[in-house]
């Protein structure tokens, strides 16, 4: 028998800000408490072993057990609604990292989540939804092209912020600027 570790790490406010004094409870798949954790004041749990089953397993097709062990975590704080994961995955040999954004509200609301099966155990991975995008042709220029215009997007990538058109040069003269004040 193998074994693997975990550490839980909870935050909330989109990661901004740990949750700390917060309690886990890591079972097993049979529902047997293994550990109570408290996060600290960086919302880290220790570090944990838990077994798994060896390695040999997650590189042979033929072994019919699963290659990793599944466990479950219970974790309630004061101020935040409970979270229940099932089937967190660990593997022999490797250190895993449960990052969970809290959200508040009453303890007595659960967030209930399910862990799928891991590729290792997919049929086939020759699927449309394994398939790497295409990308559409890159246009190659034979002379140095500078554009009179750019976009701009006023936040981080994924966020709804505006997209604000500018001369290229304006913009060119504020970043130079911005570099040489923060350096």
């Amino acid at each position: 028998m193998g074994k693997g570790t975990l550490v839980v790490q909870l935050s909330t406010a989109d990661g901004a800000l740990p949750v700390a004094n917060a309690e886990i409870k890591i079972l097993d798949i049979r529902g047997n408490l293994l550990y109570t954790l408290t996060t600290d004041e960086s919302g880290l749990t220790e570090q944990v072993d838990l077994p798994a089953p060896p390695k040999e397993t997650q590189l042979d097709p033929a072994q019919a057990r699963r290659p990793y062990d599944r466990y479950m975590a219970i974790i309630t704080v004061q101020g935040f609604r409970t979270v229940v994961i099932n089937g967190v995955q660990i593997f022999d040999a490797s250190d895993s990292t449960l990052p969970i954004s809290m959200t508040p509200g009453n303890s007595d609301q659960i967030d209930e989540y399910e862990i799928g099966k891991n590729a290792l155990e997919m049929e086939s991975q020759s699927g449309a939804e394994f398939a790497p995008p295409t990308l559409p042709l890159a246009r190659i220029h034979r002379e140095v092209f500078i554009p009179t215009h750019i976009t701009i997007h006023l936040g981080v990538p994924a966020s709804n912020s505006r997209n604000v058109t500018v001369p290229f040069v304006d913009y060119l003269k504020n970043a130079m600027y911005t570099k040489r004040r923060t350096a």
